[in-house]
């Protein structure tokens, strides 16, 4: 860019020599859209990338052997293995060509190991004279951006350490100015590495850039430095479990997850012995994880890193730290949610009587294992710890904080299961404004006090509004936390119970209600007349077949 835009002290910028005539015209190709912009705007065209269709037709007319896109499905998830690279497409159908082998005898040497890959991409080829491997031309664009913006090339480095896709802007590394780093992402968006996407909060890096990347730092001896760099940095910003901060969770965790599995990690790990895994900072995030995927309802690997987690604080930090008996309690949270309340109920009790013995009876962190008397059937003595959390956290946090709400409905629970139905739709319905007004009708918890508030009004037989904050209930849940999520689940079969009771011949109306997405309840009062029929639904007094038909579209399944 500087031979082009602002020359030497000796010899002039290379545009301004340019010959410019009404008889002709100069076409530039180039990576840098910066530079085609600055040399040639606003006469600039850009070459979208390739689209599936376009890809196909390109590896037919590349292809000696017509007959191997014979498989449409193998085809596809070929040019996927390519990213619709068009210079990769190139390359690998001259080698496949040149060694006569299908295309799946290429995508398995292709997903064999990255370095197979890697040694893939580098083979020479000639296509219409182009003489450059893939990894040789992105090479050359690596080694541009390395001269123009230092902060892009950081990027790029860290970024090759994470899952390439739904990258949030937040993760990366910190920038000296927000111009700086507007400045480094353009630059990469202008090569074409990332993608951004809608409101540019987060982007995409292409697969193949990612490896080819990589390979440039593990050449260039830099890999391992930089795998350490983005463990530092994930960990410096990876939130805590506070319910605030869920949204965080969803969008950090994929990559942290990516970074642990990845060979580099892997090998430093081998390399520094126990250390890593040993270190008080790394065991919470360890258990951090664990919590995380428990709430997306991953319970087995859940289970495993909250074990792992559990066995590396017992031997470091001893049986009974508080830190040690937080990851005994999660461990009891899975094993309750696979439905082995015997091992769960054992593993509480220990968890409150050395807590009892270590932090005191009145210790919030003692008070919080009320669901041992619980499953012990003691309703009364939790009804009296709930009670005693709820006034120390009203006390220390406030009236408003996310944990007085969450002991405030848990006191409800433990009052339903007594049967005092009056107190609990009292209590949860105090806990649910709360909620609403402190943090967002959408958050995960907001809905747990919805769905306990609607098991209140079901014991109180109000079966109609029961219902309808259920049917709510699911749908917030379901566009929240996705269809497969168990909370999800737990919504469909109470819907299903209320509806219908033990019926079998409904038992398909879980199906039904679990993948309905084009009648989505509306969480609007109506605003006319004719609008009332469904609104009823949710804001008046539904009966079952109304809320069927307008679940359905009519009144049957």
């Amino acid at each position: 860019m500087q031979m082009w835009m602002k020359g030497t002290a000796t010899t002039p910028p290379l545009r301004d020599i340019l010959p410019r005539s009404a008889n002709g015209q100069i076409v530039f190709t180039s990576r840098n859209r910066k530079l085609a912009i600055k040399l040639a705007s606003p006469e600039v065209l850009s070459i979208p990338d390739v689209d599936k269709d376009t890809a196909s037709k390109m590896l037919e007319t590349l292809l000696v052997q017509k007959g191997l896109l014979r498989d449409d499905l193998l085809t596809l998830a070929f040019l996927e293995q390519l990213d619709f690279f068009p210079l990769a497409i190139a390359q690998a159908a001259d080698y496949i060509n040149e060694n006569d082998i299908e295309l799946s005898d290429y995508l398995f040497i292709f997903k064999e190991k990255e370095a197979t890959a890697i040694e893939l991409m580098s083979e020479e080829f000639d296509s219409e004279g182009n003489q450059n491997p893939v990894i040789t031309t992105w090479l050359i664009s690596f080694q541009q951006i390395q001269e123009l913006n230092r902060l892009a090339t950081d990027y790029l480095s860290f970024i090759s350490c994470i899952s390439p896709k739904d990258i949030p802007q937040s993760i990366l590394p910190p920038a000296p100015s927000a111009k700086k780093h507007a400045d480094a992402l353009g630059l990469l968006n202008a090569y074409s590495f990332i993608s951004l996407h809608a409101c540019n909060s987060s982007f995409s890096l292409h697969r193949l850039v990612h490896l080819a990347v990589q390979n440039w730092l593990r050449k260039a001896g830099f890999l391992s430095l930089w795998v350490q760099k983005t463990m530092q940095r994930l960990d410096d910003i990876f939130p805590s479990t506070d319910p605030e901060n869920r949204a965080l969770w969803r969008s950090n965790l994929p990559h942290t997850l990516f970074l642990q599995e990845s060979g580099e990690f892997q090998k430093i790990r081998h390399d520094y012995g126990d250390f890593i895994i040993r270190h008080p900072d790394s065991l919470t995030s360890l258990s951090i994880l664990g919590s995380l995927l428990l709430y997306q309802g991953k319970s087995q690997e859940a289970e495993a890193l909250i074990r792992k987690a559990l066995q590396k604080r017992e031997k470091v930090l001893g049986l009974e730290h508080p830190h040690a008996l937080r990851s005994t309690y999660d461990l009891a949270l899975v094993l309750q949610g696979q439905g082995k309340a015997k091992e769960a109920e054992a593993i509480n009790q220990r968890v409150l009587d050395w807590r009892e013995k270590t932090l005191g009876p009145d210790h919030a962190d003692t008070l919080a294992c009320w669901p041992v008397l619980c499953y012990q059937g003691k309703y009364e003595d939790a009804e009296t710890m709930l009670g005693q959390a709820l006034e120390l956290s009203k006390k220390v946090l406030g009236l408003e904080h996310p944990q007085t709400l969450t002991n405030a409905d848990n006191l409800g629970l433990v009052l339903h299961y007594q049967g005092k139905y009056l107190e609990t739709e009292a209590i949860n319905q105090q806990a649910l404004e709360g909620y609403k007004t402190f943090l967002v009708p959408e958050h995960p918890d907001t809905l747990t006090s919805m769905r306990n508030l609607a098991y209140a009004l079901k014991g109180l037989r109000k079966d109609q509004d029961a219902l309808a904050l259920m049917a709510k209930c699911f749908q917030l849940r379901k566009k929240v936390l996705g269809p497969d999520h168990p909370h999800v689940k737990l919504c469909v079969e109470a819907i299903e119970k209320w509806l219908y009771g033990t019926s079998p011949s409904r038992v398909g109306v879980s199906l039904h209600l679990y993948t309905t997405t084009d009648r989505a309840l509306s969480l609007n009062p109506p605003r006319k007349t004719t609008d009332q029929p469904r609104a009823n639904v949710l804001w008046g007094a539904p009966s079952p077949e109304s809320l069927l038909e307008y679940l359905f579209g009519d009144g049957t399944l």
